[in-house]
């Protein structure tokens, strides 16, 4: 399987926690617009389950939409960076695999295994600053 080819794991492991003084909200609806973005490539390639990837892609358009309405100002929009500038390097480096790769089955599954992750520790992120 391809996904040998990308031994070294992408994902820094301290972006979440870097973010100390932001905005659970912000944080997550910046997460989920990469996410969203990037699966919004061609993925005529992938060989998953296809109704699976449609539940996913809503489920990630629907997150997008419930964080905007929490987060004022389109965060998006305002910041100058657009947000935090490790989180946008993760994702461009994704989309250069994409790119590399000619967004096939290969690099698909590389970008999956990353986001994966990504929303593994994203998840954990939110955990640790929910309140209980």
């Amino acid at each position: 399987m391809c996904v040998e080819e990308n031994v070294e794991q992408m994902f820094p492991e301290d972006l979440y926690k870097n973010t100390k003084g932001e905005d659970v909200s912000v944080v997550a609806l910046e997460t989920m617009r990469y996410v969203e973005q990037l699966y919004n490539n061609s993925l005529t390639s992938v060989t998953w389950n296809k109704a699976k990837l449609n539940l996913f892609q809503n489920f990630i358009y629907r997150q997008v939409q419930n964080l905007e309405l929490c987060v004022v100002g389109g965060v998006w929009e305002s910041s100058g960076d657009g947000g935090s500038v490790a989180l946008k390097t993760y994702f461009n480096k994704l989309n250069t695999v994409l790119k590399e790769k000619e967004h096939s089955a290969c690099a698909w599954e590389i970008v999956r295994k990353e986001v994966r992750e990504n929303l593994v520790q994203f998840k954990k992120f939110i955990d640790s600053r929910v309140k209980r």
